[in-house]
C-alpha cells in the first residue's frame, strides 16, 4: 500500500551515459544499464537497444511492445523499464541476456544460439472462453477509433496548412515593412563623393522635424517588420512540431 515504494519497484532499470565513449575511429555513446532485479550492470549502446526492440517485434508479432525513442532523444530508461514490466518479455532468454550479460551484446547474439523464431499464434486458443460477440465488438471499437483518428488528422492537416500560409504572409508583410523602413530612413549625411568636404548641408527647422518624424516612422516599420517575421517563424515552427506529434499519434 506504500505508493512511493510501489513506484520505486516499477523503476527496475536505471540508465546513464558512460564517461567513456566506445569505438576506435567512429566514436559512439555507451550507456551504463543497472538492473536491480538481475543485480547487474552492463554497458550497451543505442544500436543494442534498437536491435532488442526489432527482435521483440519479430519474435512476438501478435503482441504489443513499448516504443523505442529515436536516437539522441531521452526515453531509453522508460523503454527498458517498460520491457521488464511485461511478463512475457521479461521471461525472454535474450532479454535476460541483454540486461545481465556483461559481454558486448553483439557477441552475446552471435554465440548465444537463442531461439529467434516468431511466436506461433492460434486465434482460437487465445480466444478460448471469450464470446464471439465481444471479440467483434473489440474489432469494431478499434475501427471506430481509427476512423476518428483519421478524421482528426485530416482536420488538423487543414488547420496546419492554413497556419503555414498565414506564416508565409506574415513573413512577406515583414519584408515589405522592412523595405518601407529602409526607404524612409535616410540619414543626413554627405554623399560618398563629398566625404572630404567639411561643409554639411543644413536643413531648415521644418525639414529637420520632418526628417525626425520619418525616422521615427521608419523605426516603427522596422519594429513591425521584426514582429511579423518573428510571429511567422514561430507559427511555422509550431505547425511543424504539431504535425510531427500528430504523425506519432
Amino acid at each position: 500500500m506504500d505508493a512511493a515504494q510501489w513506484q520505486l519497484d516499477l523503476e527496475d532499470v536505471t540508465i546513464k551515459e558512460s564517461a567513456e565513449r566506445g569505438g576506435i575511429v567512429f566514436k559512439h555513446t555507451n550507456y551504463e544499464v543497472n538492473t536491480r532485479s538481475f543485480s547487474a550492470m552492463v554497458v550497451r549502446r543505442y544500436n543494442d537497444f534498437f536491435w532488442i526492440s526489432s527482435y521483440l517485434v519479430k519474435r512476438y508479432p501478435y503482441r504489443m511492445h513499448p516504443n523505442i525513442p529515436p536516437k539522441g532523444f531521452p526515453g531509453l530508461t522508460r523503454f527498458a523499464n517498460a520491457i521488464l514490466r511485461i511478463p512475457f518479455l521479461r521471461r525472454d532468454a535474450l532479454v535476460i541476456q541483454f540486461f545481465s550479460n556483461t559481454d558486448e551484446f553483439s557477441r552475446v547474439v552471435k554465440v548465444g544460439n537463442l531461439d529467434m523464431d516468431a511466436e506461433e499464434f492460434d486465434p482460437k486458443e487465445e480466444a478460448a472462453g471469450v464470446p464471439e460477440s465481444e471479440i467483434q465488438q473489440t474489432y469494431q471499437a478499434f475501427d471506430e477509433f481509427y476512423g476518428q483518428v483519421t478524421r482528426d488528422e485530416e482536420k488538423y492537416r487543414t488547420q496546419i496548412t492554413a497556419l503555414e500560409k498565414i506564416s508565409r504572409y506574415k513573413q512577406a508583410i515583414g519584408d515589405e515593412l522592412n523595405a518601407y523602413s529602409d526607404t524612409l530612413h535616410v540619414p543626413n549625411m554627405p554623399s560618398e563623393g563629398s566625404q572630404r568636404s567639411t561643409k554639411f548641408h543644413v536643413l531648415s527647422r521644418a525639414k529637420r522635424s520632418l526628417r525626425s518624424n520619418l525616422n521615427e516612422l521608419s523605426m516603427s516599420f522596422s519594429d513591425a517588420s521584426l514582429l511579423d517575421k518573428s510571429q511567422g517563424e514561430v507559427m511555422k515552427t509550431m505547425s511543424a512540431e504539431y504535425l510531427r506529434r500528430l504523425y506519432d499519434v
